[in-house]
């Protein structure tokens, strides 16, 4: 068990290899760890919580497992650097549309579904990027409209 900000504003921190039978991501678990640039996410990964990875602003790419189906409020906040995320189809919750802001990188949003899909867990609304200059634009989602493994 990994808990609750253990690792917040480790500075130094630059890459992380997450056992595979962590389901949690817990709140603020890598919250201000500015230097982290890799995290090798766990294969049985259910939730993100909230603010798990915000400040963390050398983060370039994320790729969350299969069976990720909740990310927390703030989850990404303050990740300057990330440029792509790519998202499974299996979500079924995102806490806040704009868990994305200050990803003044973010370019892309790779869904592992269909658009209706996607609507249906947005909500109908569009996912939107405030910038740290406070523009906003919405990043340019793929989606891959992938088929489950049998």
């Amino acid at each position: 068990l990994v808990e609750f900000n253990c690792f917040y504003s480790c500075f130094a921190l630059e890459a992380v290899k997450l056992s595979d039978n962590m389901g949690l991501i817990d709140d603020c678990l890598f919250e201000g760890c500015r230097s982290l640039t890799t995290v090798d996410m766990p294969l049985r990964l259910k939730k993100i919580g909230r603010r798990a990875f915000a400040g963390c602003s050398s983060l370039r790419s994320l790729i969350l497992p299969v069976g990720t189906s909740s990310i927390g409020l703030d989850a990404f906040f303050g990740c300057s650097s990330l440029s792509r995320i790519a998202i499974p189809k299996r979500l079924t919750e995102i806490e806040d549309l704009e868990l994305f802001s200050g990803c003044d990188s973010l370019k892309e949003i790779s869904f592992g579904g269909d658009e209706r899909l996607f609507e249906n867990i947005t909500r109908g609304r569009a996912i939107t990027v405030q910038r740290s200059d406070l523009t906003v634009f919405t990043p340019k989602i793929l989606f891959m409209d992938l088929k489950d493994e049998i």
